[in-house]
């Protein structure tokens, strides 16, 4: 099963030098969800949320994914 990478999702915001609450500031999400979610306690957001914060960053959800190693699309998202 994929799953939401925290890890991910914490390189982007380093790559970017952004903080928590720069991140809800430009995207306007609540600074209480983004903690969440970059802490790692929010592991199931709405796409819509993750959509924001993707652009923002300028990449995509999936980006955001950690694939199963047995999922046919691991090799693809690894391979990029």
């Amino acid at each position: 099963m994929s799953k939401l990478s925290v890890k991910k999702l914490n390189e982007y915001k380093k790559s970017k030098c952004f903080t928590n609450r720069k991140i809800s500031e430009l995207t306007g999400i609540p600074i209480a969800t983004v903690d969440r979610l970059f802490s790692g306690a929010n592991s199931n957001p709405n796409v819509c949320l993750l959509q924001k914060i993707a652009k923002l960053f300028e990449c995509t959800v999936d980006d955001f994914i950690e694939y199963d190693k047995d999922s046919p699309l691991a090799e693809y998202y690894e391979s990029k």
